[in-house]
């Protein structure tokens, strides 16, 4: 996989950097929110830098064969 699309375009993703795992929004305090643990992603972008979010937020990938 080489992007990922969310709402705001396109990532180049950097190569081994994606993958998905425990996804939770955590308060300063260490709490954690209300709905608990739920399925996210992780990925560094080339230009941007690091970047994770629900898995639901990726809308499309792009794979070179």
């Amino acid at each position: 996989m080489v992007a990922l699309l969310l709402v705001d375009g396109w990532h180049e993703v950097e190569p081994g950097s994606f993958y998905i795992d425990a996804y939770e929004y955590i308060h300063d305090d260490g709490s954690v929110s209300a709905g608990g643990i739920g399925v996210g992603f992780h990925a560094e972008d080339a230009e941007r830098g690091e970047m994770a979010g629900p898995l639901s937020s990726v809308l499309a990938v792009r794979i070179v064969r």
